[in-house]
């Protein structure tokens, strides 16, 4: 079944790279692996929301050092509170997020007034932003082009040298596909399934006529709950051959189930976020500490970042820019 394999939304997620999706890159199971493709597999999708929305609902606030103490800085850029004029603060960081978790870099125009106070951001469709070279600057759509003075530019994973950051999506194609190949196969196994539930087997060679009038008999005499389990009488050497159809087979439950831990490995999430349990790792310490490496692992290196990158954008160079981790650390019951 395996070979024979391998021969062969949110509206909001699906908008942001659709119109801009990568060029097709088939993998070795034959599915084209891209940003919106990529979506269409439960446990990205899943992981994706998970990650972005938690982000974008942080508390953030804008704060200074006195005396070596963290104290709220009055008033705060407007940005901080509203950076976009178009949509909402936690849609805004959301998409910030969504670029970086697929493409792996996140382009933020910025808009300035006439005195220079920033007005509004907007994330750029990471796929059809192009670095240009040594970082002169950067050209949206094939034409619009920005000097670096007017895009923020946050990468997850920078190799040395280049200019963009790596996609997970394109390093993982390999796994990633294989799950949307199971999950292909799965939905057309069922889609086009033509397996009945019994055959009835009849001595010589009936013309269509008596075999649709048998298959009718049959279906009148049993088709629905009231006559499922009504005694057969069976004549003339006549035989009923029952037809299964294992399930093992029929939804590749362990193979699907091997493709959600592969990208939650991908994700850094625990298994369990993503509905995978398995024997004794769901205990109330275990989901703690489960919850505490979300928060530690996964959701802190991110919001590292965004703080790092977008300090630049205050107005004052003392200040700094801070999410609150607390409400995630809550999940430690002491």
């Amino acid at each position: 079944m395996l070979g024979n394999l391998f021969e062969r939304r949110s509206s909001a997620f699906q908008n942001l790279f659709a119109a801009g999706a990568l060029t097709d890159r088939p993998s070795l199971s034959g599915v084209n692996v891209t940003e919106d493709t990529a979506l269409r597999l439960s446990a990205v999708y899943a992981s994706v929301r998970l990650i972005s929305d938690t982000v974008a609902t942080l508390p953030v606030d804008q704060f200074i050092r006195v005396d070596g103490q963290r104290v709220p800085f009055r008033p705060q850029d407007r940005w901080v509170l509203e950076p976009s004029l178009t949509l909402p603060r936690t849609t805004f960081w959301q998409q910030v997020m969504m670029s970086l978790l697929l493409d792996g870099n996140a382009f933020v125009h910025i808009g300035r007034d006439q005195v220079g106070r920033i007005v509004d951001l907007q994330v750029l469709n990471p796929t059809k932003v192009e670095v240009l070279p040594e970082r002169r600057g950067y050209r949206h759509n094939g034409s619009d082009v920005f000097p670096v003075t007017e895009v923020l530019h946050v990468t997850e994973m920078l190799l040395p040298g280049h200019d963009r950051g790596t996609s997970r999506i394109e390093q993982a194609k390999e796994s990633l596909g294989l799950g949307l190949a199971l999950q292909e196969f799965a939905s057309t196994f069922f889609g086009n399934g033509a397996y009945p539930g019994v055959v009835i087997e009849i001595p010589g060679s009936p013309n269509a006529e008596q075999r649709a009038e048998i298959q009718s008999t049959w279906e009148n005499a049993h088709r629905g709950t009231r006559r499922a389990h009504k005694p057969v009488v069976m004549m003339n050497g006549a035989k009923v051959l029952p037809v299964s159809v294992n399930p093992a087979d029929s939804q590749l439950l362990e193979q699907r189930r091997f493709a959600i831990e592969e990208t939650a490995r991908l994700f850094r999430i625990p298994p369990f976020m993503l509905g995978v349990t398995t024997a004794g790792s769901m205990s109330f310490a275990s989901v703690e500490q489960q919850m505490l490496f979300f928060a530690e692992h996964t959701v802190r290196p991110y919001v590292e970042a965004l703080e790092s990158a977008f300090h630049r954008l205050l107005t004052n160079e003392s200040a700094f820019l801070k999410f609150n981790l607390n409400a995630l650390t809550r999940a430690d019951l002491q």
